[in-house]
């Protein structure tokens, strides 16, 4: 079996080192840095981990895009007018 390194892999599915190191130890697959190697058996699980984390994330900001306000000037309408 061929290894893979975490950072070779990040690099290819274009997230962090370090994002992609929290997705494996959330795996429970052991690696202890970027440098690390990982069996090719576990990248396919990595890689929908990461699809499935990146999928979500985009949910979440379009959530988050939707909730703002659609009017900015509204303290414009309730100012007095000057003469």
């Amino acid at each position: 079996m061929s290894k893979i390194r975490i950072y070779e892999l990040a690099k290819e599915v274009k997230i962090s080192s370090k994002t992609l190191l929290d997705i494996v130890h959330d795996l429970g697959i052991d690696a202890a840095n970027h440098m690390a190697g990982v069996d090719s058996s576990d990248v396919e699980q990595i890689k929908y981990a990461v699809k499935k984390r990146k999928s979500k994330q985009n949910l979440t900001e379009q959530e988050q895009t939707s909730k703002k306000p659609s009017h900015f000037h509204r303290w414009r309408c309730l100012s007095p007018r000057l003469p």
